[in-house]
């Protein structure tokens, strides 16, 4: 049997001259579409949970009820929010608003202005809203449409059948439409964090790492970003670990930094692809369950002015 050793690096914070407001935190409301009355929502989730937590059905797992919840697959549903945003933030060079996770087909509409049209669960959302965002009360609204009815239209334009029927049309987790271990229920709804993000000048896009080497004294890792920027400057890329086992972003927060390591880096207008080393002496390994305790180190990746 082989072994392979790990160093664990979770998680991973990427940060740059950015802000971010999480709008999860806002008051939800959903509904069938067509219906007067909004009812309570809660963000991340689904528009199962949320007609449970209303108690509009029972528990979709006991005795057969999952047969008394299956006109919900061919509804569409609507979610909707209020937020308000600063003169100080709307100041910002861009704001962009993020969806990180939309089941499955959504119509997107911002202040009434339609921003985004998704068709995909297994993806992220980027949209520039800085010239429909406005200070003060911000509307932003979700139109969901049955995947079950989206998938049988594709479906009955082919003269034969496919194995899956209508799910297989879809970029939607297939268990929902049931399998032998689980039961059918085709959902919808924000089931992940959406963000607004206000950045200057340059913002992290994406990072990745790479461990280099490790040896029972030494480990170097490489980590890889992917950076936009407007401008065509130099900056710093920082890699900074803080406190072992931490593992969250409290330690963050609190600076409770114990090494970092610094590039200083050329961004050209566009997209750029840079990157920052870190070594640890000596470091400690993560085991899987039974093997050894499953340390982790935590790291966070910052953007910052030449300067800094």
């Amino acid at each position: 049997m082989r072994i392979f050793f790990l160093l664990l690096l979770i998680p991973l914070f990427s940060l740059s001259q950015t802000t971010e407001i999480s709008l999860s935190k806002y008051n939800w409301q959903f509904r069938k579409k067509g219906d007067k009355e909004w009812l309570s929502a809660t963000i991340p989730g689904t528009v199962h949970t949320d007609l449970l937590t209303n108690k509009l059905i029972a528990d979709p797992y006991y005795g057969d009820n999952e047969k008394q919840s299956q006109w919900i697959e061919n509804e569409d549903w609507e979610y909707k929010t209020y937020f308000d945003i600063s003169k100080q933030e709307l100041n910002q060079q861009h704001v962009e608003l993020q969806f990180e996770g939309l089941d499955t087909y959504a119509k997107v509409f911002f202040n009434d202005s339609l921003i985004l049209v998704a068709d995909n669960m297994f993806r992220s959302w980027n949209i520039d809203v800085k010239q429909i965002l406005k200070v003060g009360d911000n509307y932003l609204k979700i139109v969901f449409q049955s995947a079950v009815k989206r998938g049988k239209k594709e479906a009955s334009k082919l003269n034969y059948t496919l194995p899956g029927d209508e799910k297989v049309f879809t970029r939607k987790a297939q268990y929902q439409y049931g399998w032998d271990w689980g039961p059918r229920f085709v959902t919808c709804g924000i089931y992940k964090d959406i963000k607004l993000k206000f950045w200057n000048n340059a913002i992290i896009e994406s990072v990745k790492f790479i461990q280099k080497k490790l040896t029972d004294s030494f480990a170097e890792l490489e980590f890889q970003c992917e950076i936009k920027s407007d401008v065509d400057s130099e900056f710093a890329l920082k890699a900074i670990r803080y406190l072992p086992e931490q593992g969250n972003e409290l330690a963050i927060a609190s600076s409770l930094a114990i090494s970092s390591s610094k590039e200083i880096i050329h961004l050209k207008k566009g997209i750029n692809y840079c990157s920052v080393k870190h070594s640890i002496k000596y470091p400690q390994r993560w085991w899987s369950n039974g093997l050894g305790k499953p340390f982790l180190y935590s790291f966070a990746i910052e953007l910052k002015d030449k300067e800094y």
